[in-house]
């Protein structure tokens, strides 16, 4: 193969980066919605900037605990309903947004501070960077790689 033609091929890997990106962020969204939904919300009670959310209400607690569920923290889970409807928004640029789609979120968002509660906290961010979009964006490259002959 000549020097234009892996330049192309060079060229073309570099192209459908954004294109790998979207394909990671669909085959793993479920555990990157967990970040938010199990290590932010659930785990810590806590939004994206680290901040801890809103007490439960005595009369909230007691209808947690009567459903075993923590009241230590706010973890905005009752049925699963607003849990279950997170999704991911996948922009041109490959840029993620979390939202749900739980009729509740506008008064969840109201509530707690706006989007934060969709943010992911720094140290999720570099996780999810580094567990999941470098490490299969690597193996993807180099599989890529290893097709252009000299």
């Amino acid at each position: 193969m000549d020097i234009d033609n892996i330049i192309k091929e060079l060229e073309s890997i570099k192209n459908n980066v954004d294109n790998q990106v979207k394909r990671i962020a669909s085959k793993n969204k479920e555990e990157i919605l967990d970040y938010i939904r199990e290590k932010q919300l659930f785990e810590k009670g806590e939004d994206g900037k680290g901040r801890k959310l809103t007490d439960y209400k005595p009369f909230t607690i007691a209808y947690k605990k009567l459903k075993l569920q923590p009241t230590n923290r706010t973890t905005l889970f009752d049925t699963g309903s607003f849990y279950k409807n997170f999704d991911l928004l996948i922009t041109d640029q490959s840029a993620i947004g979390v939202f749900s789609r739980d009729s509740k979120t506008p008064k969840i968002l109201e509530k707690y501070e706006g989007f934060s509660i969709f943010e992911f906290q720094e140290s999720n961010r570099k996780e999810i960077d580094e567990d999941i979009f470098y490490k299969q964006l690597s193996e993807w490259l180099t599989k890529e790689l290893q097709k252009i002959t000299i």
